[in-house]
């Protein structure tokens, strides 16, 4: 029988066209048993230097299966290669992204599992947006900046939101020139841009040694809100940088708050407790330092805010009163409010006492205790 009769005798026209798990057992395997009972000496003597056009298709064929089902194909293929190829070493070789490579197959099956494939690397982000105004290309600013010795000192999220923003490269050339580039990112550099602040404000806080406690947020919040650098280093040459940021010098300056007297509150030590916002209220409320410091002294002002201190003043309570109250542990029950209301209807500490031995104090209101003192306690 002819090689062309043999190989459309046993071909399986499944087999190029909707091969499955289910149709994995093709006739090869008929032609192979006949092959091998019969014994002909053109079959027995395969080994050649050129393997013919039947051998070649089954190694592709399976190969591409091995592809679709895994370990399971390999193992099916090492059972006929085995067969059909007698003691021939094969090799196959299955070559993606992650390569698996099965090596010296005789006609033992081997099902060696196939190793996990690692997980993709993250999707890049895309491509900048077509919204610069800056009339370059996204590459062409990298290669200005990179030109400039810039690049480095940027991320890639970093050098995409900067050309969205349209800060131009002359700018942050400005900003490198004067080494500035170790204080401020590509968040502070926008701001700064974005908010039009001029240069030389910046380098005025420079001078005043103030970079390291302000970042170009900040920077640009000062500039909004017209503070003078002369008026942000006066804090800074008082020490006051720790505890005032941007917003609280902000406010402070807008509210017209003395220097002298927030400077008070910083050598009496209490701006760990009252910052920027608390200080310009209690101006406002024209509440004099000398009554605040008394509770900072009491240790109140874990107590008592800004708010409740102001109302306390507004409405002549007493410090002696509110002490009194601390001393009793009851500033933990009551806020600023109702320590005005229990004033102003004169309950006296012995009669919150009162309540509280007869474990009452804790379940009723400011003015359930009002109410309570009226009937009982006068």
């Amino acid at each position: 029988m002819g090689k062309e009769m043999t190989d459309q005798r046993y071909k399986d026209p499944k087999l190029t066209n909707d091969l499955s798990e289910e149709e994995s057992d093709f006739n090869l395997d008929a032609y192979i048993e006949e092959q091998m009972h019969e014994q002909r000496p053109h079959d027995i003597n395969v080994k050649s230097n050129k393997p013919s056009t039947l051998r070649n298709s089954i190694i592709a064929v399976v190969l591409f299966i091995g592809f679709l089902n895994g370990d399971r194909i390999i193992s099916a293929y090492d059972d006929v290669a085995g067969a059909f190829f007698g003691n021939d070493d094969v090799t196959a070789t299955v070559t993606s992204t992650n390569t698996t490579t099965a090596t010296g197959l005789s006609g033992t099956a081997v099902n060696a599992p196939v190793a996990p494939l690692p997980p993709l690397p993250p999707v890049p982000p895309p491509a900048p947006s077509a919204t610069s105004t800056l009339g370059i290309s996204y590459t062409d600013y990298l290669s200005q900046l990179n030109e400039l010795n810039y690049l480095d000192e940027f991320g890639g999220s970093s050098t995409t939101r900067l050309y969205e923003n349209n800060v131009p490269v002359s700018f942050i050339d400005q900003l490198g020139k004067a080494n500035f580039l170790d204080n401020f990112g590509s968040t502070s550099i926008t701001q700064l841009y974005n908010n039009r602040v001029p240069f030389e404000y910046i380098e005025g806080f420079n001078q005043a040694n103030l970079l390291d406690n302000l970042g170009g947020t900040g920077i640009a919040r000062l500039y909004q809100n017209e503070v003078p650098v002369e008026y942000v280093q006066r804090f800074g040459e008082a020490g006051m940088m720790d505890n005032l940021g941007s917003t609280s010098i902000s406010q402070l300056f807008t509210n017209e708050v003395p220097f002298d007297y927030i400077a008070s509150f910083h050598e009496a030590g209490l701006m760990d407790d009252l910052g920027g916002t608390s200080i310009t209220r209690l101006y406002q409320n024209e509440v004099p330092f000398s009554f605040v410091d008394q509770f900072g002294k009491a240790g109140m002002l874990d107590d008592l805010g800004s708010t409740s201190i102001s109302r306390i003043y507004q409405n002549n309570v007493p410090f002696e009163y509110v002490q009194s109250l601390k001393t009793a542990g009851y500033l933990d029950n009551f806020g600023g409010t109702t320590v005005i209301r229990l004033y102003q209807n004169n309950v006296p500490i012995s009669f919150l006492n009162e309540l509280n031995q007869k474990g009452l104090l804790d379940n009723l209101s400011s003015q359930a205790i009002i109410d309570a003192y009226k009937l009982d306690g006068q």
